[in-house]
């Protein structure tokens, strides 16, 4: 009867051990691994949930205040998500466990910016209207032009030179001699004339008539 007595509390014992340990083993099987940082240039949401009720259990997340996933899962979910990593990023992740609140959660996560920004070089280009006014005078140019030289070239041409010869037809010169009255002695003796000075007249008339008349001749024949 004691021993009866005693193997039914042990029983019992056993018994509530097993289902203190079922509830304990429940509450620690819901595990959640959530991540975010840089991956390269870009920013990466990592969520990983196992061992959560096999009823639907709500998801929802956000960045930067704008909604990224809402939906239900059982059980297990493993997702990852890439955004842009050139600005910081605030996410919020939010579960909802179907089997008790105790299991629920809300989870802030934040990442600086994945890429620093390069500096802006702002150009500002002035432009400045500049008026330019021509003035344009007359002038007048006087081009004076250099002609080559002129060369001039005289041909001479030769003239025959005709010289006429005139031969002179031959003179001939008659002295006559007109006789002389012989004056008698009287006469003679009276004037003291002598007969002889026309008698030498004469003479010398010839011979003058002559000696041209030669030279004539030869001036002819020269010729």
């Amino acid at each position: 009867m004691q021993f009866a007595r005693t193997v039914a509390a042990s029983a019992g014992i056993a018994a509530a051990v097993a289902i203190t340990g079922l509830f304990t083993g429940t509450a620690s099987a819901h595990n959640k691994d959530l991540k975010a940082a840089c991956v390269g240039e870009k920013t990466v949401l990592s969520v990983n949930l196992t061992q959560y009720s096999r009823q639907d259990n709500g998801l929802e997340i956000t960045d930067n205040g704008q909604q990224i996933e809402k939906r239900t899962f059982r059980s297990d979910f493993k997702q990852s998500y890439t955004v842009a990593g050139d600005v910081a990023h605030t996410f919020v992740v939010k579960v909802k466990a179907t089997d008790g609140d105790q299991y629920s959660f809300t989870k802030e996560l934040k990442t600086p910016a994945c890429v620093k920004p390069v500096p802006t070089t702002t150009t500002t280009t002035t432009t400045t209207a500049v008026t330019t006014t021509t003035t344009t005078a007359a002038t007048t140019t006087t081009t004076t032009e250099e002609l080559p030289p002129t060369t001039t070239t005289t041909e001479s041409t030769p003239v025959e030179s005709t010289t006429t010869t005139t031969e002179a037809a031959p003179t001939s010169t008659t002295t006559t001699v007109s006789p002389v009255p012989v004056a008698n002695e009287d006469e003679l003796a009276s004037t003291g004339a002598s007969v002889l000075v026309p008698l030498l007249i004469g003479g010398g008339l010839l011979g003058g008539g002559a000696a041209l008349l030669i030279v004539m001749r030869r001036r002819a024949s020269n010729s």
